[in-house]
């Protein structure tokens, strides 16, 4: 059965549909992999479209109130891939829970704003409540989309606070919000393609989250 990851928020522009491209194409390198878009909330989706008609993708129109499509879908899925990443909207919702019960692997990316922690929080604890009915879940936070003008000291209080919350991995290597990936994205392509320096902060993001 394929492994399932997660990406989610409930931050707008946190930079989640970027992460699950770019997981998605770090992960077929070695597994026959999926990249399941259930985000109605972007259109993003069109860059996988454009990229690489060799990298597996769906786009499935999912309303958050249904729990029954996404469901039966991932298990069809399962059955045919090694891996499977879903984008999905962070609000709790039935479609949400839905894959939440079947991942291996959810994350969160977020910024560093106490609105920012607020909603992780929730997020958090939405994980914690899952894991109860899917105990191999495990949940990860990236600060990710950070602006670079960030005092080093609102960085260092977030990185603190993430570190002392139950229920998750705290991912260490931070993500500056960078024009470099919307370039990326524009031009259907990846980071590592368009800027190897801000490729190898992905690889390092990515090392840290398939290292256990």
């Amino acid at each position: 059965m394929a492994n399932i990851y997660v990406i989610s928020s409930l931050k707008a522009g946190s930079g989640k549909t970027t992460i699950a491209m770019h997981l998605c194409e770090y992960l077929k390198q070695n597994h026959k992999t999926m990249l399941l878009d259930a985000d109605l909330s972007t259109d993003h989706f069109e860059w996988a479209l454009q990229y690489d008609k060799n990298l597996a993708f769906e786009h499935l129109d999912v309303s958050e109130n249904d729990a029954i499509t996404l469901d039966q879908r991932i298990q069809h899925l399962q059955k045919q891939y090694d891996k499977i990443v879903v984008d999905i909207d962070g609000h709790d919702s039935k479609a949400l829970r839905s894959v939440l019960k079947r991942a291996h692997k959810m994350i969160i990316p977020t910024g560093v704003t106490a609105q920012d922690l607020k909603l992780l929080a929730e997020m958090v604890e939405l994980a914690i409540a899952m894991k109860q009915s899917n105990p191999q879940l495990r949940v990860y936070v990236l600060l990710n989309k950070i602006p670079m003008q960030t005092e080093a000291q609102e960085i260092e209080q977030a990185n603190q606070l993430l570190q002392d919350m139950p229920g998750m991995r705290f991912l260490n290597t931070i993500v500056y919000d960078d024009s470099s990936f919307v370039q990326a994205m524009q031009a259907s392509q990846c980071i590592w393609k368009t800027q190897p320096q801000q490729g190898e902060l992905m690889d390092q993001v990515l090392a840290d989250l398939l290292a256990d």
